[in-house]
């Protein structure tokens, strides 16, 4: 095994960040490939299903579909997290903090979590094709990512590749009120 880098060991936060920054990815990519398959089940079952009876209304069908579908992803989250601690605790040299764990679920996972989702669902209901939403959403994120990160200071970095996001212990976070006024737009 290669000896760990010294910013991994220094700053109790790395792991945490990079454990967040990677799932974010992953999640993202998760999110724009299944958000809106069930309700694309739902337009091609037959008509006899519109005579079936439900204690309640669209609305709260599809608001109900919606939760599960973040139910599951926070879920994922959280386990990928668990897996992260359990490797900050037994297999690395760094101090641990829960903090920063919490700290990056919040500002780094959930605004993602929930952009994505809905510009997913917004996409794949307009454009009503499956291939067609899903190429448009990965060119979105794509030049959101890679090519406008840079423009406007940050405000279409989706996953903070470009902006100072490292917690420390001692002297807090750099330039934390951008970091959140950045976060907060999504």
């Amino acid at each position: 095994l290669a000896s760990p880098m010294w910013l991994t060991i220094a700053l109790p936060s790395m792991i945490p960040f990079t454990n967040a920054y990677m799932v974010n990815w992953l999640q993202a990519l998760i999110i724009i490939f299944w958000t809106g398959h069930s309700l694309q089940e739902e337009e091609r079952i037959d008509s006899f299903t519109s005579l079936s009876v439900r204690p309640f209304s669209n609305a709260e069908w599809l608001a109900g579909k919606i939760v599960g579908f973040l139910l599951v992803i926070f879920l994922f989250d959280v386990t990928a997290a668990s897996i992260a601690i359990s490797i900050h605790l037994f297999l690395s040299d760094s101090p641990f903090s829960f903090f920063p764990y919490l700290f990056y679920f919040f500002t780094l996972s959930v605004p993602t979590i929930i952009f994505v989702t809905g510009v997913s669902l917004f996409i794949k209901s307009v454009l009503r094709k499956s291939v067609l939403a899903v190429s448009c959403l990965l060119v979105i994120f794509y030049l959101g990512t890679v090519l406008l990160a840079n423009r406007l200071h940050g405000i279409n970095d989706l996953f903070l590749t470009n902006m100072p996001n490292v917690l420390s212990e001692v002297t807090g976070m750099a330039q934390a009120f951008l970091y959140f006024l950045q976060r907060s737009t999504f």
